[in-house]
């Protein structure tokens, strides 16, 4: 590939059409902490297209991020901001500098926020939390878990070709707007259900009652869209819908993650009873959304 000089680069992507694919992908967000340097050294008048009719490009930055998550995390935005600085000090994130020159945020540097807080449940373990959760790969039971995947209905088709527990969480973070109108219709439909089995009956009487005994927060069996993050960050699940439903359905969602080959590996190690797990739904994904699209 030849190499292009910064000058012609410049006039490239600022003639170039403007989309929120555009703005939040990671070329336009390394390009967009460094322009004002480039203009300067080239004496470059270029004016940046504004984003949704704005009169001013508006990038989320970490500590939009950072409150985005502690708007729905109990332990409050200054353990989150202890784990972000982990990450970022550790060079995960793109955001190396602080205030107004800090870098700007892309959906990729949400994800791995994400994954830091829900990876470990100390601020210490965030960043290795952070690398085991990269690498975990899906698991999947048989055929039809393959098959399922690549029959998913037309609303969830930006998860079919998604690769690791990271680059699908990256994905449901970026079309959050799209996976809560999945949830409406899932709920709907389910709600029009007739004719439940004693094991559904059961599974949705379990899940109204721990709603009920949970205060400030919905447990698992009560969520349609679950994150769940096994400390530290050793195995993933993510679910779309409810998994005790039929196989058939094409409009949902399920998959478990784990560290390659780490089934044969672990065969003769301890079996650990005791199992810490972290858990997301919706309203993060949709606050760290608005977050990078809407700081």
């Amino acid at each position: 590939m030849k190499s292009i000089s910064p000058l012609i680069f410049v006039e490239l992507l600022s003639q170039a059409p403007f989309t929120p694919a555009l703005q939040h992908s990671k070329l336009y967000c390394d390009f967009y902490t460094q322009w004002g340097l480039l203009r300067k050294a080239f004496g470059v008048g270029i004016t940046m297209p504004p984003f949704q009719g704005s009169g001013e490009i508006r990038m989320a930055r970490l500590p939009g991020l950072v409150r985005a998550i502690a708007e729905h995390d109990r332990r409050g935005e200054k353990t989150i901001a202890h784990i972000a600085r982990q990450v970022r000090d550790a060079g995960l994130i793109s955001s190396t500098r602080r205030g107004v020159g800090a870098s700007i945020m892309a959906f990729s540097d949400a994800a791995t926020l994400l994954m830091g807080v829900c990876g470990d449940s100390s601020p210490q373990g965030a960043v290795a939390a952070v690398h085991h959760l990269r690498s975990l790969q899906p698991l999947p039971w048989d055929r039809v878990d393959r098959m399922k995947r690549e029959d998913l209905a037309p609303s969830l088709a930006f998860l079919r070709d998604t690769k690791g527990f990271a680059g699908t969480l990256e994905k449901l973070i970026e079309h959050a707007p799209e996976v809560e109108r999945w949830h409406g219709t899932y709920a709907a439909k389910a709600s029009e259900q007739e004719g439940l089995s004693e094991a559904e009956f059961s599974a949705r009487r379990v899940a109204k009652k721990l709603t009920s005994a949970v205060k400030r927060g919905t447990p698992g069996y009560g969520r349609l869209v679950r994150i769940v993050c096994y400390v530290p960050g050793v195995a993933a699940e993510i679910h779309l819908g409810n998994p005790w439903l039929s196989l058939g359905e094409d409009d949902a969602f399920h998959e478990y993650y784990a560290v390659p080959d780490r089934a044969a590996e672990d065969a003769d190690a301890t079996l650990m009873d005791c199992s810490i797990t972290i858990e997301v739904g919706l309203p993060t994904l949709l606050a760290l959304h608005e977050a990078v699209v809407r700081p």
